[in-house]
């Protein structure tokens, strides 16, 4: 729990005292302070510091500088209280009922990875309890069961993307320091919207909700989720099964999609349309949803075949070809027969259009692993004495076969 708030802490910290620097006060010679006690390894004194911190900025309204005492109120709780993870929560909660936009989203975000974390953590205790129609404890979320868990964490990562058209006004080149340390994220993800939404699609595309979910559960059984994206955003995400995370996932690709559809760069629509097309292609229980997705991609190569981003389309549809060619068998299954040529053939082509982008990094690999010799035999585990035996050989790229046998 301790690594993991605060790991937490210094994502979202980054982000906030970015936005600071033009706006507030960044106190900096009063974090000089708590640095120094906490490399003497006081964290009383260092808490007694951020405390003070945390009163100036809650009476001058430096939210930025609210939050990240919170965040290191939370770190230094964790050495000095009991009950630390409880009072975490206590704490975040109210201060997330007190504040406004964006504080509040990202404290709401902040708390619900907070709770999913625990669960990760301590996913044999929820799975070993049943079912309540009431929480043993509505304050204390390590009593609680594995339905209340998910559902007290989908309602925080909804919460975090309230006022989502402010959120999308947001940009993220405000948060350079987060960013700076993941390569390329401002182009995937340019506003607080795309960040705070995919935090949330990080926990609704996992399936573990679905071990206790109803009858009338919901299922990705529309091809159309599959498709172009103007096709795609046209449907309506209604189901029964409201607390479904595969829907809630649509839910946030859709409102993504439709938010960068009219970008003058359209490197974050492509590579969101694909993450979206490879989760539908994952979880789809209707027949043909590999030919489907390959049209997909197509449609969608053919749209920005002008731009670098198309490497990133190439990728995908080679990828898809060479795991088709595993389905070629000799004299029966000869349909995918040359599909590892067509994927060697699409790559070299990227590769060559746009060299220095990321999808021709990736054709380059998977050229390598195309390329890349092998060479298994295969045997009977008992051979009779004086009886004939044969040998599986099975190799690839390779030119010539030697061998010798040698009495033993």
């Amino acid at each position: 729990m301790q690594k993991s708030i605060v790991t937490l802490s210094l994502i979202l910290l980054f982000s906030i005292t970015t936005q600071a620097q033009s706006k507030f006060d960044s106190c900096e010679k009063e974090w000089k302070k708590v640095e120094l006690f906490e490399l003497k390894g006081l964290p009383k004194s260092a808490l007694a510091e951020v405390e003070k911190i945390h009163k100036k900025a809650k009476n001058s309204g430096n939210h930025p500088q609210l939050v990240k005492t919170l965040l290191y109120k939370s770190k230094f709780a964790l050495t000095l209280e009991e009950d630390a993870q409880l009072n975490i929560i206590n704490t975040l909660k109210k201060e997330a009922a007190e504040q406004k936009f964006p504080t509040k989203n990202i404290l709401e975000s902040i708390i619900a990875d907070i709770y999913w974390q625990y669960f990760q953590q301590n996913r044999w205790k929820f799975y070993n309890r049943t079912n309540t129609s009431e929480k043993v404890d509505s304050t204390d979320f390590r009593t609680w069961d594995l339905q209340t868990i998910f559902e007290e964490t989908h309602r925080h990562y909804q919460q975090s993307l309230v006022n989502a058209l402010q959120l999308q006004k947001t940009d993220l080149k405000q948060f350079d320091d987060i960013l700076h340390l993941q390569e390329n994220s401002k182009k995937y993800r340019p506003t607080l919207y795309d960040f705070l939404a995919h935090k949330a699609i990080g926990f609704y595309k996992t399936d573990e909700g679905n071990l206790k979910r109803p009858s009338y559960k919901f299922e990705i059984d529309n091809p159309k989720l599959l498709s172009t994206n103007a096709d795609f955003t046209k449907n309506q995400m209604y189901a029964k099964d409201s607390l479904s995370q595969q829907l809630h996932a649509l839910r946030l690709y859709k409102n993504l999609t439709l938010s960068h559809s009219n970008d003058t760069d359209p490197i974050a629509l492509v590579i969101l349309t694909l993450e979206r097309l490879d989760f539908v292609k994952q979880n789809a229980v209707f027949q043909d949803k590999d030919s489907i997705y390959l049209s997909a991609l197509q449609d969608l190569q053919s749209q920005f075949k002008a731009n670098e981003i198309v490497t990133e389309i190439d990728y995908r549809i080679a990828a898809l070809y060479n795991e088709q060619a595993n389905d070629y068998t000799p004299n029966e299954n000869t349909e995918n027969q040359w599909k590892r040529k067509e994927a060697l053939q699409i790559c070299k082509e990227a590769i060559a259009q746009f060299p220095n982008s990321t999808g021709a990094e990736k054709c380059k690999t998977l050229e390598s692993q195309i390329l890349a010799k092998s060479l298994q035999i295969t045997n009977e585990q008992f051979v009779p004495i004086n009886t004939v035996s044969r040998l599986l050989v099975t190799y690839k790229n390779t030119d010539k076969l030697y061998f010798k046998a040698y009495e033993i």
